[in-house]
C-alpha cells in the first residue's frame, strides 16, 4: 500500500503488523513512493519484492529516454540523407550520391 493509505489506518491494528519497504519507482508514476505492507495472520505475507521501474519512473529520465531515442532516429537518416539550407531558408534532406539503399 501507499504511504497515503497507510496514514489512513489506525496506528494500533491489533494482530497485524506494518511492515516498511521502502521508496520505489513505479511504473506510471512520475516520483517515487513509499511503499508498506500489511501482515497479519490468514493474510499471504510471502510477497516477491515490488518492481520497480528500471528507468526510475520519473519524468526527466523519461523525456531523457525520448530524446536519445530521437537523437539514434536522426543519427540513422543522417547517416543516408545530407541537410542542406535553400535560399528561401528551408531546409532539404538530400539522399547521399555515394549511397545505394
Amino acid at each position: 500500500m501507499l504511504e497515503t493509505t497507510r496514514a489512513l489506518l489506525p496506528a494500533d491494528l491489533p494482530g497485524a503488523e506494518i511492515i516498511d519497504l521502502g521508496q520505489h519507482s513505479l511504473k506510471d508514476l512520475e516520483r517515487a513512493e513509499h511503499l508498506f505492507q500489511i501482515v497479519a495472520p490468514g493474510l499471504r505475507s510471502d510477497f516477491p519484492p515490488p518492481r520497480a521501474d528500471p528507468a526510475g519512473g520519473h519524468k526527466e529520465d523519461l523525456e531523457r529516454r525520448i530524446g536519445e531515442f530521437v537523437n539514434r532516429g536522426l543519427s540513422s537518416v543522417f547517416e543516408r540523407f545530407d541537410l542542406e539550407k535553400m535560399e528561401s531558408g528551408r531546409w532539404l534532406l538530400k539522399r547521399h550520391d555515394d549511397r545505394t539503399t
